[in-house]
């Protein structure tokens, strides 16, 4: 199988990150404090991912990345095309026209991609390439 396209990877990234949220919320009265840039990476997706944050605290900063690789390996878990025994490849070995079930996360990424499919009159497709 060929790997993601550049359109799938961003929907997966968009997935990814709306589900690593800080759990400290800050109010428009809070007292601006001293931000420091934070950096991490990891192979993942066959890539490199590289998050980067911007906090007053090294420890909240490195933990919320912890939270967003483990998100990114359950993610890659679902939807990798590389990976034979994930949930994309174990679909694409299914007979065609049968209904299965799958996660949450996958039809969430399927249906917007279908969204997106339809707006665009089929200029993204997503079971191209």
């Amino acid at each position: 199988m060929k790997p993601f396209s550049r359109y799938s990877l961003f929907i997966l990234l968009v997935v990814i990150f709306s589900q690593c949220k800080s759990e400290k919320n800050t109010s428009p009265t809070t007292p601006a404090v001293e931000l420091k840039k934070f950096g991490f990476a990891e192979p993942h997706l066959g890539t490199i991912v590289r998050i980067v944050f911007y906090s007053s605290n090294e420890k909240q900063a490195a933990e919320l990345s912890q939270k967003c690789f483990a998100r990114i390996r359950e993610l890659n878990a679902v939807f990798s095309d590389y990976h034979d025994d994930s949930e994309v490849s174990m679909l694409c070995k299914k007979p065609i026209n049968e209904a299965y079930k799958v996660s949450a996360p996958l039809f969430t990424v399927i249906s917007q991609a279908q969204e997106i499919s339809e707006k665009t009159n089929g200029g993204f497709d997503i079971t191209l390439g």
